[in-house]
C-alpha cells in the first residue's frame, strides 16, 4: 500500500509539472532555465536577434547623435547668405539704394 500512494505521488507530480509547463516542451527536451534575479525580461527562448542592453543602448545613442547631426545640417544649409553691404540695391524689389 505504501508503494501504491508513493506511486500515487510520482503521477501527480509528473502532472503537475505538465500543466505547468502549458503542455508543452522545449525543443532540447528539458525545461528553460528560469533567472534568480530580475534582470531575464527577453527570455532565451524569444525569436530574432538577442541583443544585450549595452548595445540596444549604443544603437540608440548613435541614432539621437545622428539625429541631431541632421538637424545641425539643415539648418545651416538653410541659411541664406547675408548680402554683401547695405548700400547696394535689390533688383527684386525695384528699389534704389537709399530709399526708406
Amino acid at each position: 500500500e505504501i508503494m501504491d500512494q508513493r506511486e500515487n505521488a510520482r503521477q501527480r507530480a509528473a502532472a503537475t509539472a505538465k500543466a505547468a509547463q502549458g503542455g508543452r516542451r522545449p525543443l532540447g527536451g528539458q525545461a528553460p532555465q528560469q533567472p534568480k534575479n530580475g534582470l531575464g525580461f527577453g527570455g532565451e527562448e524569444a525569436d530574432g536577434w538577442n541583443m544585450s542592453p549595452k548595445a540596444i543602448l549604443l544603437f540608440s545613442v548613435a541614432y539621437m547623435g545622428c539625429v541631431i547631426l541632421l538637424h545641425i545640417y539643415g539648418k545651416i544649409t538653410s541659411l541664406k547668405p547675408a548680402s554683401g553691404f547695405a548700400d547696394e540695391a535689390d533688383p527684386a524689389s525695384g528699389a534704389e539704394a537709399g530709399d526708406l
